[in-house]
Parts: structure tokens; sequence; C-alpha cells
């Protein structure tokens, strides 16, 4: 078994800041830390037990993290290339993504009470896509959201806002951007506009 507590850690300037092996028992949780000028942050998968990620900030890293089974928890990724990218069932609630280039790229997880704002791309399918669950997705400059590049099913997106994507260099206002023809539910969701 192996378990991995850190707290109150900053690491930067690393290949990889924490590179997690998949399938060990031990339990995985960073906390209370600062991942600044890395290439990847966190990297790799953890399998069933999950790595917890808590109060952590992802700052001008090219990737924050990567892979999959992940929670993260009020958390910070601003101004990296890629907040996450290749993720697979992560998890993301109550976090902040600002100023990235593409804030969060994969899927198979859940978006959950997320501020998205101020990144070139805000959110893009990988596979399915995330669940999108109560964010605030605003001010993306080229797109809010970009969903269904897979095919298959593409999950809920419920009682989000999303507003001014899309306004940057091309000022196409796009939220949305849909890649397939699956018909998707985007009700109970708002636009900016009572209408």
């Amino acid at each position: 078994d192996v378990d991995l507590v850190m707290r109150n850690t900053t690491v930067s300037r690393a290949s990889s800041g924490v590179g997690i092996a998949c399938c060990h028992q031990g339990s995985i949780l960073i906390e209370d830390s600062v991942f600044s000028e890395n290439n990847i942050a966190i990297s790799g998968y953890a399998g069933s037990t999950k790595a917890y990620i808590d109060n952590v900030l992802f700052r001008n890293n090219q990737v924050g993290t990567d892979s999959a089974d992940k929670i993260i928890t009020n958390s910070t990724f601003s101004e990296n290339d890629y907040g996450i990218i290749h993720a697979e069932r992560i998890d993301v609630s109550y976090s902040l993504f600002e100023e990235n280039d593409i804030a969060a790229y994969g899927g198979r997880g859940l978006l959950h009470c997320n501020v998205i704002e101020d990144n070139r791309i805000g959110v893009k399918a990988f596979f399915e896509g995330w669940a999108l669950e109560h964010n605030l997705i605003q001010d993306n400059s080229e797109v809010g959201i970009i969903v269904g590049q897979y095919g298959g099913n593409v999950p809920h997106a419920t009682y989000n806002t999303f507003q001014n994507n899309g306004m940057g260099a091309n000022g196409a206002g796009i939220s949305v951007d849909h890649k397939n023809n699956i018909n998707i539910n985007f009700e109970h969701n708002y636009w900016g506009t009572t209408s």
C-alpha cells in the first residue's frame, strides 16, 4: 500500500511535479500547495482509489494535471497552457479556471460549481466530454465549450450560466460549439438573457 500526503508544498520547474502510478491501494492527498512553471504539475492516474487534490494553485505550467482518477476541489488553474488535459474520470468542483489557453480538455467526469472565465477555450470535450452542473462559463475569448467531438453520448449540461463567450478576435459569440449531429439537451441553463 502506498500513502502520499502532501501539504503546504511548492513544486516548480519540474518535468513532472508529482507522478502518480496506478494502481496502488493507498490514499493520495495533495492540499494547500502550489505548482508553478512545471511541464506537468500532477501526472498519471491512481485507479479506483482516486487522488484527492484540494486547495491547490496550478499557475504557469504547461499542464496543470492530466490522465484520470482525480477528485479536485477548491483549486485554481491560472495561466497554464492546459489547466487539465486528456482527462478521464476527473471530477472538479468549486474551482477557478482563468487565463489558460484551454481550461479543461477531457471528459467522463463532472465539472460542478466552477468558474471558467477569461480562457481562450473554456471546456473542450475528449470522448464524451464532462457533465456540467452549476458552472459559470463566461468571457472565454474563442468559445465557452466544445462538445461532441468523438460521437457517442454527450453528458448533461444543466443549471450553468453561459455569457460573453467567443467575443475575442473573431467576435463570433460562441458559447457552445457542437461538433456532431447527436441531439443534446441544454435546457435549464442561463444564456445571459431571459428570452
